[in-house]
């Protein structure tokens, strides 16, 4: 049989002075309603606000995709309109060209009969062909007897009849028929 020990002291606790027996994990947890409930409503909030975030996250993607295609259509606006521009400026500085080129020609003219003493040998307007002592334009409009007479008393000239082959000739007509 056993020996007892005078000195032996039991390991368990008196009945009067006895700690509550301790619970372990979950059943401490669930011993108390509060939180379940508290890491259960924490779960909704976080579920709630990844769904709201999804959600703006969308949104914005598509007014960006929006913005970016506006984007694009104003991009190709303004480049259309800035080639439009561009052709304008060209064809507005060809035609001042043009028009500077005519009065370098004729302020040229001006020179060399200044200098000849009033006759203008040598010198036709931009455009003109010349043979002998006169210079020669010749459309490639075909235009009424009167149209065309107007026309040269505006250029300051004369409308002419070409009755030689000679005359024919002239330097600077265009190479076709008439």
């Amino acid at each position: 049989m056993g020996k007892d020990y005078d000195d032996f002291q039991s390991l368990e606790p008196d009945e009067g002075t006895a700690f509550p027996p301790r619970h372990w994990g979950w059943q401490r947890l669930c011993a108390s309603p509060r939180p379940l409930q508290a890491l259960l409503a924490l779960c909704v909030g976080l579920t709630i606000g990844t769904i709201a975030l999804a959600v703006s996250n969308s949104r914005l993607g598509a007014e960006q995709r929006g913005t970016q295609g506006a984007l694009g259509t104003v991009n190709q606006s303004l480049s259309a309109e800035l080639e439009g521009i561009a052709r304008s400026a060209q064809q507005r500085l060809e035609e001042q060209v043009g028009v500077l080129r005519d009065s370098l020609n004729s302020l040229n003219c001006d020179f060399i009969e200044l200098k000849s003493n009033g006759s203008r040998t040598g010198c036709c307007p931009s455009g003109w062909g010349r043979f002998g002592q006169s210079c020669y334009w010749f459309s490639g409009e075909q235009k009424t007897w009167e149209e065309s007479n107007l026309f040269c008393k505006a250029q300051n000239a004369h409308l002419v009849v070409i009755n030689t082959r000679d005359e024919q000739g002239v330097e600077g007509r265009p190479a076709r028929r008439i």
